[in-house]
């Protein structure tokens, strides 16, 4: 008798249905001229929202709630529901800000949308991976859409070698990733984490080969969210990336590559603390510091917002080094900030012409207060809470983190993480002092405002000032009560 699969894919209704329709604005954009591209986009976006109220509606039914599906490779429960609507909130907030903007980034393509979908479908699955194929599955699918994104722009030199890079080094992540699975597999005969977790818990102490796997697999896993030492990619595909790929690959993608980290750290190798948290400790203090020193010297704005995103990256893995239910709640607010910051930061760039190009340099800024005081004064705000400044958003999530390290009394990563974060302060204060202080080169001002921004970069840009500016008023409203989510 033929096994009856609806009630596994009824699990991932939400995935399914994304790949379903990717594949069906991938049809409708192959019949449709370049200049009538609009329509494919406003219905990418009615997916994302579809999707979104297909997991609303999943979350207040009982048997979705905690259940497998798939073999036990694909886990869904509130945990899970919950960062895919986040994942997906911003990956919609992204692509809504910057679809008006493609004709100019010459992005006007029906392939975006389609890849932007995809790689939505893979961060997903990475969330509900249960198993090392769904994991790499999912990984590997985000991974190959933001290969091509980055080098979309095929007339652009600098976004074909962005491209190039991150692939080279994308497949060299993969190597580390299939070399630690295999490992694993080899040793405990199954590819479920909760299997594999059973395994190696009855070993008592972990054996050499197991350890050497978790460490390939985290550097896999370092790459994919941008963990010094393995950040090198980084700076050179974020500012050779267009604008609006640049603004996507600091976002969503983070959150899932920190779930799928949670998944091996805090399940597969749940009973070996004492061979993770060493090394999380120094990832962290690493990233922290790289990303806050390198960042003082880059005169290009996108490579500076990369080395801030490396430094935040490793605030974030500063919340591993306790891991309990307020740990968890911890990690992931502290990331969903980071977003909103980020992506207003974005928002904010995307506003910005100079001789109609986007800006690229710090120096580009200076007299902006002067054209555009609204626009100066919601990046000032959204730099101060990168750096972490009270009493906005970023200084209440950095707090929440250390506090993490310090309930596992990891106080040298600590004071280093302080250490890292007035440094920090250093380079968001040099791109407010361009836009309220320095006067342009020569005396000629040269920055004029997008007199057309659409209506949607500018929603996207007041209303994440506005949730980092009052966060301190209402921080329930960001923050999300895991402990009666965790599963």
């Amino acid at each position: 008798m033929t096994p009856n699969l609806l009630p596994e894919f009824i699990h991932g209704t939400p995935e399914v249905f994304l790949s379903l329709w990717a594949m069906a604005v991938l049809m409708v954009g192959v019949f449709q001229k370049r200049s009538e591209r609009e329509g494919v986009y406003y219905m990418t976006m009615a997916g994302i929202l579809a999707a979104l109220f297909m997991l609303y509606a999943s979350a207040g039914d009982a048997p979705a709630n905690y259940a497998y599906a798939f073999n036990d490779m694909f886990k869904v429960n509130p945990f899970t529901q919950l960062m895919k609507a986040i994942i997906l909130i911003a990956v919609g907030a992204v692509f809504y800000m910057t679809f008006k903007h493609f004709p100019r980034e010459q992005m006007n393509r029906f392939e975006y949308p389609v890849l932007m979908l995809i790689s939505a479908v893979g961060m997903m699955i990475m969330v509900s991976a249960n198993d090392l194929i769904s994991a790499f599955l999912g990984l590997e699918m985000q991974s190959f859409c933001l290969y091509i994104m980055v080098a979309i722009a095929r007339d652009r030199q600098s976004a074909s070698e962005a491209g190039v890079k991150y692939f080279v080094l994308g497949a060299l992540a993969t190597a580390f990733f299939l070399f630690g699975a295999s490992y694993l597999y080899g040793f405990t005969g199954t590819t479920e984490f909760n299997g594999m977790a059973t395994v190696l818990q009855s070993t008592g102490e972990l054996p050499v080969p197991m350890a050497i796997a978790f460490v390939m697999i985290l550097i896999a896993l370092a790459f994919k969210v941008s963990l010094a030492p393995f950040h090198m990619w980084t700076p050179d595909v974020y500012e050779g990336a267009p604008t609006p790929v640049t603004a996507y690959l600091a976002a969503a993608p983070k959150l899932a590559g920190f779930v799928l980290l949670l998944h091996f750290v805090g399940t597969v190798f749940k009973f070996h603390a004492d061979l993770w948290a060493p090394i999380l400790s120094a990832l962290a203090i690493l990233s922290i510091l790289v990303g806050s020193f390198a960042a003082l010297f880059p005169k290009k704005l996108k490579r500076l917002l990369a080395y801030s995103s490396i430094s935040h990256m490793g605030f974030a893995l500063l919340g591993f080094l306790s891991l309990n239910s307020q740990a968890f709640e911890n990690i992931f607010n502290y990331l969903i900030v980071y977003m909103i910051m980020t992506v207003g930061s974005f928002a904010a760039l995307l506003s910005l012409r100079k001789r109609g190009q986007l800006l690229e340099n710090v120096e580009d800024l200076t007299g902006l207060s002067k054209d555009a005081p609204l626009i100066a004064l919601c990046l000032t705000v959204l730099l101060f809470s990168l750096a972490g400044v009270p009493p906005f958003a970023g200084f209440f999530a950095k707090i929440s983190v250390i506090q993490n390290a310090l309930s596992g009394e990891y106080y040298l990563a600590v004071v280093l993480a302080v250490l890292g974060s007035v440094v920090s302060a250093a380079y968001y204060l040099r791109v407010i002092k361009a836009m309220y202080f320095d006067e342009p080169v020569g005396g000629d001002h040269t920055l004029t405002i997008d007199k057309s921004i659409p209506i949607q970069t500018k929603m996207v840009l007041v209303l994440s000032t506005v949730l980092v500016t009052f966060y301190v008023l209402m921080p329930q409203l960001l923050s999300l009560d895991l402990v009666r989510y965790l599963h």
